[in-house]
This record gives C-alpha cells, structure tokens and sequence, in this order.
C-alpha cells in the first residue's frame, strides 16, 4: 500500500485555494495538478465522509461533490487555455481502485466485525489513557456468551474490585500446557495462546504479549489503572487496534491457569 493517506475535507480544500493561486499568478502548469488533485480528493470524501449529524453528514458529502465538479471544470479549462502539446495531458476523473484512498475506503468498510468497530492501527496509545480517574467503559459492552459460558457467569466484576491489588498481568513461569479451553468453545485460539506462549518462553520472541498495552519499559504488558486495555490485532488485511475492558466473572475467569485465577494476560488475550 502507498504511504500517502486520504486527504482531509481541510486538505482537499487547502489544494483547491492553493490551485486558485497558482491561477492568479499565471502558474498554469502548476495548477493543473493541483485541481486534479483536489477533484480526487472531494470525489473520495463525497463517499466516505462521515458526521456525527445524518443531515450535516449529507450536506458535507453535496459539497464535496459540488467542489470536485468545480475543480474538474477549472482543470478543462486550463487545458483549453494552454493549448500546448507540452501540458500534461487530463483524463476524467475516474474510479481508481488501486489509489490509496480506494484502498483505505475498503479498510474502513472492513472495520466492522461482528457488530464491533476495530479501526486501524496508528500508533501505540499513550501512558496517560490507562490513568483516568474515572473508571474505563467499554462501548461496545459486554462480550456475548454461550449458553455454556453463561451457566458459569455470576455477574462480570473487575478484577480490582474481586481482589485489589493481588491481580498480576502475567507469570513467567507459566507452563503453557496450564493454558486450558474449560468454556472457551474455540479450541484453535487457546492452542494458539499456548504456542505463542511457549515461543515466548523459548525464544524471548514476546509473541502475542507485545500486543496489549499499557506496556511497562521492557515491552510486556501490564496492569492499568483505570482498567482499559488496547490490543494490536491483524485483521481483514492490515493491524488494528481494539479497546476492552478487563472484566472477569465472580464465579472464576472463563479461561485461566489452573490454580492460579489472579493472572490476566489469557484473559485479556482470550477476549
């Protein structure tokens, strides 16, 4: 994938009163470009903007289409103006499926998985996001349970409020065949959980554990305080992150160590 990234409604408007410069100083060649620019740029957000308010979304997206009409039309012109076979040459504005912006659209619309919104990843989050003083509310809710799942379910707690500070995040002593499935119906993640656990111990590969943050100086995860955890996943073609809240059931977590249920890592993983 290109490195560049889709332009900004600001942007796509820098780009046209940049162009609008250029005309006035004569620059013909070098507006050129920049109109073209600007038209993709606006036919791109015509279809992927997005506004918190359904009508303002939809003004947003007739403007856009409206300014890369503009722009496409002062493009014409210029190559009408010209008239040298030095210019460079225009083509419509069309559907470019293979441009960066075509490729983060599809990205975007694959974000949505399982009713969950899992955005691309940008970079690592920040110390201060797991140091609220309030609490971290996961929006996306509670996970959904299996009828197995549920008959072992009391009421979801956090961990700090079962046991205050006894909780610890990993051990790493931990066998990786004390990684057991018990509820969890999906028996290829928990081996997957074992293997990179086992990688880890043998290699120092941090397999699977340099995904969750907060991570403390060594790179391993650790504990949070307000009690948000993000996860690196790679999904449907590039990384994304995923926000939870560490919650655990009173009765016992619902994949653990066998006698030793005060360690979060599977946990976190698992979910």
């Amino acid at each position: 994938m290109q490195s560049a990234t889709p332009l900004s409604l600001a942007e796509a408007d820098a780009v046209l009163a940049e162009a609008a410069v250029k005309v006035s100083k004569a620059d013909l060649a070098g507006a050129l470009p920049l109109y073209i620019k600007a038209a993709q740029a606006y036919l791109h957000l015509s279809r992927t903007l997005t506004a918190g308010n359904g009508q303002i979304e939809n003004n947003l997206k007739i403007r856009c289409r409206e300014r890369a009409s503009q722009a496409l039309q002062r493009a014409e012109q210029i190559k009408a103006a010209k008239h040298s076979t030095s210019s460079p040459s225009l083509r419509p504005v069309q559907r470019d499926r293979f441009s960066t912006e075509e490729q983060y659209a599809i990205i975007d619309q694959s974000s949505r998985i399982n009713k969950l919104k899992v955005v691309p990843w940008k970079s690592p989050p920040a110390d201060s996001e797991f140091v609220t003083s309030d609490p971290f509310l996961d929006i996306d809710g509670l996970p959904s349970l299996s009828i197995a799942q549920t008959n072992q379910l009391l009421h979801w707690i956090r961990p700090s409020s079962a046991a205050g500070d006894s909780f610890i995040m990993w051990t790493g002593d931990m066998p990786p065949e004390d990684i057991v499935q018990d509820v969890i119906t999906n028996c290829s993640v928990i081996a997957a959980l074992a293997v990179c656990w086992q990688h880890h111990q043998r290699f120092n590969s941090k397999l699977c554990v340099s995904s969750i943050y907060p991570q403390d100086e060594n790179g391993m995860p650790r504990l949070s305080q307000n009690g948000k955890y993000v996860t690196k996943l790679f999904l449907n073609g590039t990384s994304r992150q995923h926000q939870l809240n560490c919650v655990g059931s009173h009765r016992r977590p619902f994949t653990n160590r066998e006698g030793r249920t005060d360690a979060l890592r599977i946990n976190l993983e698992d979910q």
